[in-house]
């Protein structure tokens, strides 16, 4: 099975970044956002998978995509991301004003740490959306806005005390495919 080209709609989108404003909705299941597109962990991953999944078959590279490695490769590729940003001034407007030649190796390292995390979450049966989804439920209530507003504090030094791991962090099976072991 071939894979698909990227539609000539998604090859030629401008992906912008959203942000919320206080008093928006910040349902992250809602898109209110004032942005033309909202870039959606669900549909994108999903697309990205399939498309991994097909590259790497048609090279039998399954059998080097143990968790493990793709962990790996995965930091590999955080580090290339990172070396991108090193000895650069945190001054703005940033990355959105690099050189082209610049934008494009983010542009590319970006995508390896996607591509790699998206088949990491695939190979270990995570479902990527629905924990993205869960574990900001979990921040939310560990960072109450009223609260953390213009705070970089961890959520057990906020004035209300510490919230226990038990009660905010519900238990998931996220067992690796490859050896059965739970990982957390």
């Amino acid at each position: 099975m071939r894979p698909q080209k990227a539609s000539s709609a998604i090859k030629n989108t401008v992906w912008e970044p959203y942000t919320v404003t206080p008093g928006e909705n910040e349902c992250a299941q809602e898109k209110t956002y004032k942005h033309k597109h909202l870039w959606s962990l669900q549909s994108e991953s999903l697309y990205g998978r399939r498309l991994h999944a097909e590259f790497a078959a048609e090279r039998d590279w399954d059998q080097f995509h143990q968790p493990r490695n793709l962990l790996l490769a995965l930091v590999g590729e955080v580090g290339e991301l990172a070396e991108l940003f090193q000895w650069k001034p945190d001054e703005e407007p940033g990355p959105q004003a690099w050189p082209p030649k610049e934008r494009a190796a983010l542009q590319e390292e970006l995508s390896d740490v996607l591509i790699y995390l998206v088949a990491l979450a695939a190979r270990c049966r995570v479902d990527l959306p629905q924990a993205v989804l869960s574990k900001m439920d979990t921040n939310r209530r560990r960072y109450p806005a009223h609260l953390s507003r213009g705070s970089s504090r961890k959520y057990t030094d906020l004035p209300h005390g510490a919230t226990s791991e038990d009660q905010t962090v519900g238990t998931a099976d996220l067992a690796c495919e490859s050896t059965g072991q739970a990982s957390t």
